[in-house]
C-alpha cells in the first residue's frame, strides 16, 4: 500500500512540474509559433488580396484572365506552343520558366503572382534555388472577378504524355479551356 501512495505523489509532482515548465516556456513557444505564422498571415491576408486587386484593375479590363507558365522542356515545349498557347494567348500573360532569371525576382505583377501562389507548394529563394515538387510547370492560374483563383497544373498530364498517354493532359486542357 505505501508504494501506491508514493506513485500517486510522484505523478502529482510530475504533473505539477510539467505544468510549471509549460508556463515558463509558453512565451518561447508563442514566439516560435509567431515566427512561422506571421509570414503565412502576411501572404494570405495582405499580399494576396493586394495582388488580386491589381489583377482585377489591370488585367481583367484587358480580358487577361490566365497566367500561364511553361518551359523549354524538349518533350513539352512544342506541344504547349502549338496546342495550348495559341488558344489562350489573347487572354493570358505567359511566362517561360526556362527564362526565369529574367523575371523571377522582378516586381512585375506576373512574377509576384507566380511567387505568391506557389508559396507553400514551392519554395523559390532569391538565389533561384528550388526545393520541393515540380508541379508548377506547366501551370495556369485562372483569375475571375469574384472567384478564388484556380491553379491548374499540367505536370502530371505532361508526364503521362511523355510516355504516350494523353488522357490526363486532355482533361487538364479542357478544364483550362472551359474558363475561356
Amino acid at each position: 500500500m505505501p508504494e501506491r501512495i508514493k506513485t500517486e505523489k510522484s505523478s502529482w509532482y510530475t504533473t505539477a512540474l510539467f505544468i510549471l515548465v509549460l508556463i515558463l516556456l509558453s512565451p518561447l513557444i508563442l514566439l516560435v509559433v509567431l515566427i512561422f505564422l506571421i509570414p503565412w498571415l502576411n501572404v494570405r491576408f495582405i499580399q494576396r488580396p493586394r495582388l488580386l486587386r491589381k489583377v482585377k484593375n489591370k488585367w481583367l479590363p484587358q480580358n487577361k484572365v490566365i497566367l500561364f507558365v511553361y518551359s523549354d522542356n524538349e518533350h513539352w515545349k512544342e506541344y504547349a506552343e502549338k496546342s495550348i498557347i495559341p488558344k489562350i494567348a489573347s487572354q493570358a500573360v505567359i511566362l517561360n520558366w526556362s527564362q526565369r532569371k529574367e523575371w523571377i525576382n522582378s516586381n512585375s505583377l506576373e512574377a509576384q503572382l507566380f511567387r505568391n501562389f506557389q508559396w507553400g507548394r514551392e519554395w523559390i529563394w532569391r538565389q533561384n534555388i528550388r526545393m520541393g515538387g515540380q508541379d508548377y510547370n506547366h501551370m495556369a492560374i485562372v483569375f475571375k472577378p469574384w472567384n478564388k483563383p484556380k491553379i491548374i497544373s499540367f505536370w502530371e498530364g505532361f508526364k503521362d504524355y511523355e510516355f504516350g498517354n494523353d488522357e490526363i493532359l486532355r482533361t487538364v486542357e479542357n478544364e483550362l479551356f472551359a474558363y475561356l
